[in-house]
């Protein structure tokens, strides 16, 4: 009896993370993660080690992932903080200088 609960939960748990592997989701993180290398490159002030900037974009990548399969709000809601805080500090900072400012 514990071996068939074990199956159907594990039964269930892979047809969730094959549905969430579509050719569009996996491009999709990739865009994301891609687009987080960038920042993480250009917006510093010192120089960056682009092995340090794959990683996070990686991670920032498979943490989005992880979001959205588990809790869409929350993934959600990370990508709405991540680029408000990126914005405000780009603004709110008076040592950038901004072309507009």
């Amino acid at each position: 009896m514990v071996l068939e609960d074990i199956k159907t939960e594990a039964t269930g748990a892979f047809k969730t993370l094959s549905g969430a592997f579509t050719i569009q989701s996996v491009f999709r993180y990739l865009l994301e993660g891609l687009a987080i290398a960038i920042a993480a490159f250009v917006i510093p002030s010192r120089k960056t080690d682009p092995f340090a900037v794959l990683i996070a974009a990686v991670a920032s990548a498979l943490a989005l992932l992880l979001l959205d399969l588990f809790s869409p709000k929350a993934g959600e809601a990370g990508r709405l903080g991540a680029g408000f805080s990126v914005g405000y500090n780009l603004i709110a900072n008076p040592a950038n200088k901004l072309p507009f400012m």
